[in-house]
């Protein structure tokens, strides 16, 4: 194998490690917001837990931020609650500093550990 074919196969190997760190940072993240949603909205520890996956779920299957926002906003409203969607903007910029603080200082590679801090 030629110097090329291992240089290009390491930034492969670097480019799908961030990308799967990305999405583990991400998940916790939300896992993280969901939790703190739930604490507003004084869930019992189990519709917490099924709140926390239900958040995390609907990221994943509908692309991101701009939805967690929007449900978690409209959720914390119907519960009577006033928080913009700028604050839950802000707590999600919080709660992913937070997952990424926390799977770095694992040392996790995503699959080895648990996302669900």
């Amino acid at each position: 194998m030629s110097g090329f074919d291992e240089r290009e196969r390491a930034i492969e190997a670097q480019f799908a490690h961030e990308q799967d760190m990305n999405f583990a940072i991400a998940a916790r993240g939300n896992r993280l917001l969901a939790r703190w949603v739930s604490v507003q909205l004084r869930l019992p520890p189990q519709e917490a837990a099924v709140y926390e996956t239900t958040v995390v779920c609907i990221a994943l299957e509908n692309g991101g931020e701009k939805v967690v926002v929007e449900k978690v906003a409209n959720d914390l409203e119907a519960a009577g609650l006033v928080f913009t969607k700028a604050e839950v903007g802000r707590t999600i910029t919080q709660t992913m500093a937070e997952a990424r603080s926390q799977i770095l200082s694992e040392g996790l590679m995503p699959g080895e550990g648990s996302l669900s801090h």
